[in-house]
């Protein structure tokens, strides 16, 4: 999956692409999550209590950007997320 984005960096603006469980949450995976400044968050959550995150700087927000997912199925129940 892909995804242009022109995220704002804007004070008080969110955007965000992410992905779900089918059933429940957690797990959630943020592709892409602004929270208001010039960093991307990608985040996991595995459960509410087992959360990992990386924070990255982004050259010029609110610019297009790509972003991609690449999805591999490793059993019934779960995905590898890249």
């Amino acid at each position: 999956m892909k995804g242009e984005f022109q995220a704002p960096s804007s004070r008080g603006t969110w955007p965000a692409f992410w992905l779900t469980g089918a059933w429940s949450w957690p797990p959630e995976s943020d592709i892409l999550e602004y929270k208001g400044d010039s960093r991307n968050w990608f985040n996991t959550f595995r459960t509410s209590s087992d959360v990992s995150s990386t924070i990255v700087n982004v050259s010029s927000p609110g610019s297009w950007h790509e972003y991609r997912v690449w999805m591999t199925k490793v059993n019934a129940t779960d995905v590898d997320i890249h």
